[in-house]
């Protein structure tokens, strides 16, 4: 009843609220994953998979080499996770590319591709490396399986969003697909030299007419690209091959 007293020992005190839940810490086991796949990651760079040391990684981690099958069931297992964060990481910069160029010109969207992916490929240097090794030295094709087939889609939809209208005069008859792939292995290899990758590149030789739209860039659209060195350089070669 209202008004009617009780006493204090029969007064329910309220209960005090609970701790705020604090977001969870990542799992020892999470975590101790991804250090063993760039401790991976390094080696591969370096090595390549014949010459990386599972000894060397583990240590590096400090954790037994159990861990390491554990997780990865071998050491193709453990090159071909490294691979899969390279090729997620492709696939998130290509989206970006696309989502925020939609309205530009195709010259500015190729200006822009040439500085954002300089900038990628700087930032996953450890793992661009090891694609250059890859290529250099045919390694593993056995163990590529969907990875590579994802990198390939990822840079023929690159190709395809630079390449913009097939009535555009200038762009139209270009092999986009190989010049695509040409002009990313050359700025792939040019940061992979710098952490000291033994490789060497001979850019594949390009048709005449390639050659022709080329030197057309070379010469009246120099302002465009001129901020970006590797770029400059690859044109220069392409012309000057043959």
């Amino acid at each position: 009843m209202i008004g009617t007293y009780e006493p204090s020992h029969m007064i329910k005190k309220p209960r005090k609220l609970a701790a705020m839940a604090r977001p969870p810490k990542q799992s020892n086991a999470s975590s101790t994953k991804q250090q063993l796949i760039l401790a991976a990651a390094q080696q591969f760079a370096q090595f390549g998979f014949q010459g990386a040391s599972l000894s060397k990684i583990r240590e590096t981690v400090g954790v037994k080499n159990s861990t390491i099958m554990y997780y990865f069931k071998s050491k193709a297992g453990l090159y071909n996770a490294v691979k899969q964060h390279l090729e997620q990481s492709l696939g998130e910069f290509v989206d970006s590319l696309i989502l925020n160029q939609q309205s530009l010109p195709v010259l500015e969207r190729f200006s822009q591709f040439c500085h954002s992916f300089k900038d990628w490929s700087t930032e996953e240097q450890t793992y661009t490396a090891i694609i250059v090794q890859e290529m250099m030295n045919n390694q593993l094709p056995e163990i590529e399986g969907d990875i590579y087939k994802n990198i390939g889609q990822h840079y023929l939809r690159l190709a395809t969003h630079l390449q913009g209208s097939p009535t555009d005069p200038l762009w139209r008859e270009l092999n986009w697909p190989v010049f695509m792939i040409n002009l990313t292995f050359s700025i792939l290899v040019g940061q992979a030299l710098s952490v000291g990758v033994p490789v060497t590149f001979n850019l594949e030789e390009t048709s005449y007419q390639e050659q022709q739209i080329l030197e057309v860039i070379r010469t009246n659209l120099l302002a465009n690209i001129k901020d970006s060195q590797m770029v400059l350089e690859f044109l220069n070669t392409t012309t000057t091959n043959n």
